[in-house]
């Protein structure tokens, strides 16, 4: 399969298989195809969604599908649409931005922290000089 030595790489034979997979595991990255058995990739990157806010999702679908894309790309349920016939460089960018992306938003909350730490070990400003500065600016007004 491709992209096994870049990424690890879970293929499963149903969405409800891939459902489960990642109702106990971390996922940066979904991708599926629009027309499957029993869920249409549209649903199933919905569960996604619901189930990992930041996995990306990725759809891939001929333009037969059209309509159901469009609605699932505007409701923010799709990252990326990938049309059939799958072209191979436009897939590996889009899982390298998608994973990018993943990473990006994983690291917004611990950059935060450690922004409120080094924050926090700042001294207090000076409120005295502050408080001389409005008192200045009271007493040239009058």
């Amino acid at each position: 399969m491709m992209f096994r030595t870049e990424y690890e790489v879970k293929s499963f034979t149903s969405g409800h298989e891939a459902l489960e997979f990642l109702r106990g595991n971390k996922v940066q990255a979904v991708i599926s195809d629009q027309r499957m058995p029993a869920i249409t990739g549209v649903e199933l990157l919905r569960e996604v969604r619901q189930i990992a806010p930041n996995t990306m999702r990725l759809l891939l679908a001929g333009y037969s599908d059209l309509e159901a894309i469009v609605g699932s790309i505007n409701e923010g349920q799709v990252h990326r649409f990938l049309p059939k016939p799958v072209r191979r460089k436009l897939v590996a960018k889009s899982i390298r931005d998608a994973v990018e992306r993943y990473r990006t938003l994983k690291a917004v909350p611990e950059l935060t922290r450690r922004h409120q730490v080094e924050e926090s070990k700042q001294p207090p400003t000076d409120t005295t000089l502050s408080n001389r500065i409005i008192g200045f600016m009271r007493r040239l007004r009058a």
